[in-house]
């Protein structure tokens, strides 16, 4: 049993058949949640408390934030469908050990340590890191008593941007799952929304567009705004309609795959009966023969 003043960081898989756990002895427990069976264990390098414990949202990294200044990245060897029939094969396979040293082995077929994430200079504890929506972009906040910065880093281990925000300490973040939008709150209660300052480019949607600095004076053409300049007007139609019009001759079908079709059309024979009233009107009567 877990003492009730201990607190354990824990998430689900991206299935939500496994749950991963991090305990005060910097250890990462692997449980199938159902039978509340601890499978596999991972110990971390350091072996500190771990405080917080997630994973990126397509399932293929685990982040842990640890008590020795430490964001620890960590790939998913299990399937992310059906992880816990896998996690019961690899126990099968591991059989020379038994024990916690089972669980570690097992463990260690689990869990890949990627990347390590800290600053080495002012060793700061970090609150509340998490990925970016793609899994592309890590971010923690400073947990420094009167600092609200968040710090941005690439997969790769990159610090990219440092976010610098009011004098308030910062306890909480969140990265939108599709946008480039974060969240922080503060200890005052307060939330902030950061997003990308987007600059208007005209020219990247008509590449003719140019920007002017300042007003300038246009003389326009003559037939510019008219309805139907001059040079847009159209050409007077080359069709005769005077002529006569063959409404008897049937053309072989292109599309028919066979010459039934062909008959069956020839047999149908339009009679179009033309009557020319005074209104000058046409009426069309269609006979089937």
């Amino acid at each position: 049993m877990v003492p009730h003043t201990l607190q354990l960081p824990a998430c689900f898989n991206k299935f939500g058949d496994l749950v991963y756990v991090g305990n005060s002895k910097g250890e990462i427990l692997i449980i199938d949640h159902k039978s509340i069976q601890v499978h596999a264990m991972v110990p971390t390098p350091a072996g500190a408390v771990i405080k917080n414990i997630v994973f990126s949202r397509d399932g293929q990294y685990l982040l842990t934030n640890s008590n020795d200044r430490t964001i620890r990245i960590y790939e998913n060897l299990l399937p992310l469908k059906d992880g816990l029939t896998a996690l019961g094969d690899l126990n099968k396979t591991v059989d020379e050990v038994a024990g916690v040293e089972k669980m570690k082995a097992v463990g260690s077929k689990c869990l890949a340590l990627f990347r390590e994430f800290q600053d080495t200079i002012t060793k700061v504890h970090w609150k509340a890191p998490c990925f970016s929506g793609d899994g592309e972009w890590l971010i923690g906040g400073s947990a420094s008593k009167g600092e609200h910065k968040i710090y941005i880093w690439d997969r790769v281990g990159h610090l990219v941007k440092i976010l610098e925000g009011p004098k308030e300490a910062l306890i909480d973040l969140a990265w939108h799952p599709v946008h480039p939008i974060i969240v922080s709150v503060s200890l005052t209660g307060m939330v902030y929304v950061w997003a990308k300052d987007h600059t208007e480019n005209w020219s990247a949607f008509a590449p003719d567009f140019k920007e002017l600095e300042e007003n300038e004076e246009y003389v326009e053409r003559e037939d510019e705004f008219d309805l139907m300049p001059e040079a847009e007007k159209v050409k007077e139609s080359d069709i005769k309609e005077d002529d006569d019009v063959d409404i008897v001759t049937v053309e072989k079908d292109a599309f028919s795959d066979s010459d039934m079709s062909q008959k069956n059309y020839v047999s149908c024979q339009l009679t179009l009966v033309l009557m020319f009233l005074s209104n000058k009107t046409t009426v069309w009567e269609v006979l089937l023969s």
